[in-house]
């Protein structure tokens, strides 16, 4: 019996993917940057809860962590606020929106991400683009200081490793979706919900 080989992508085929994908996940970094500032223009109130993370990374960086507990309970995220103000010399609320702009940007990457397991065609993750940055239910959110977007980040970046494992079956898949789960319950307990449903789905698999 004649054994039929597999068609193999030619340089120039893996070249022309390679430049596409550098181009999808270079436009979401920029849409995301060009929104987080057109939203932040035109909306100057800070939300309660990113008050109260101000207050509480303030509080943090004057050695005061009990009191830092009384405005939010979330210490890992106002702490990285600290952090970045220590780093950049930023005032606390501008590295606050610096951190919130990292993991929209990351959002929209996780998101391309997940298309691009599915489908690789320009088309499909341009309109993909268009569908995530024209919901206003996330951009409203966009000038707010919130744990949601990192939250969400992580766990569509874990979702990303669990389809990766999905197809190779390699464990450093397998790794990252469980590391990156399990970050993503340090910003919301919620996260247990995922990272007790995909090795359930595993198993059935």
């Amino acid at each position: 019996m004649t054994e039929v080989s597999k068609p193999k992508l030619s340089a120039t085929s893996g070249e022309n993917i390679n430049k596409t994908k550098i181009f999808i996940y270079s436009l979401s970094c920029v849409l995301s940057m060009v929104l987080f500032f057109a939203y932040n223009s035109t909306d100057s109130i800070l939300n309660d809860d990113g008050m109260n993370y101000i207050y509480a990374a303030h509080a943090i960086a004057e050695g005061l962590p009990e009191q830092a507990k009384s405005y939010r309970p979330e210490t890992l995220f106002y702490s990285q606020i600290t952090l970045i103000a220590t780093l950049t010399g930023l005032d606390l609320y501008p590295s606050a929106q610096l951190l919130s702009l990292f993991w929209q940007t990351l959002l929209a990457c996780g998101f391309i991400a997940i298309i691009r397991s599915f489908d690789t065609s320009m088309q499909s993750q341009l309109i993909a683009l268009a569908v995530f940055f024209s919901m206003m239910s996330l951009n409203d959110l966009r000038p707010e200081i919130i744990r949601g977007f990192g939250f969400w980040a992580l766990q569509l970046w874990g979702v990303w490793a669990g389809l990766k494992y999905f197809k190779s079956r390699l464990w450093r898949f397998g790794l990252l979706w469980l590391g990156l789960s399990g970050l993503s319950i340090l910003y919301r307990a919620e996260g247990l919900v995922y990272f007790a449903l995909i090795p359930f789905l595993i198993l059935l698999n």
